[in-house]
């Protein structure tokens, strides 16, 4: 990795919080062809939002809708970007509102980005800073803890005693009132 595959990195996030939000399909093909490469990827290691492996430009738009649709005032909040070995990797945060909502959302996500030809060529979305810094120092758990059934992350249940699945989208911190 290079300074200047870092250097592109940091401006996917400068320009997506510029242009992101309201984007039509003209634009969003112009942002993804500026950074992305034509078959790239983007893989929810952990499911989170949702499961999906999502490729090239019809597979971003998918992605694009899927997991953003439905906030509004999004952003990316970085922390780092860095190279590490032959990927970089980027630890943020990223919060916005359900639309219609008062409150804030915000999770914390980590991703690596492996490039080619200085444009992202496959990205992996971790839930959380750990996670992504446990996948750039090799370990090879990449999925979350399995909750044993019947239990959820912080013993939490939802509607009809169902439990609350681990990577379900749930409130860090409200906005300041």
């Amino acid at each position: 990795m290079t300074d200047t595959d870092v250097a592109h990195i940091v401006r996917v996030f400068q320009a997506a919080n510029r242009r992101f939000e309201g984007n039509d399909g003209a634009a969003l093909e112009e942002y993804f062809n500026e950074f992305y490469e034509p078959d790239a990827v983007i893989e929810h290691v952990d499911d989170f939002p949702m499961p999906g492996r999502f490729e090239g430009f019809d597979g971003y738009r998918e992605w694009v809708k899927d997991s953003y649709g439905p906030y509004e005032d999004i952003v990316w909040r970085i922390e780092t970007v860095r190279a590490e070995g032959e990927r970089v990797l980027a630890l943020m945060s990223i919060s916005g509102r359900p639309r219609g909502e008062e409150l804030e959302l915000t999770v914390q996500i980590g991703n690596t980005y492996a490039m080619r030809n200085g444009r992202i060529a496959y990205v992996r979305v971790f839930r959380g800073h750990e996670r992504a810094l446990g996948a750039r120092r090799g370990q090879r758990q990449l999925r979350p803890p399995r909750v044993p059934a019947g239990r959820a992350a912080g013993g939490q249940t939802g509607p009809a005693g169902q439990p609350v699945p681990p990577h379900a989208v749930r409130p860090l911190a409200a906005a300041p009132a």
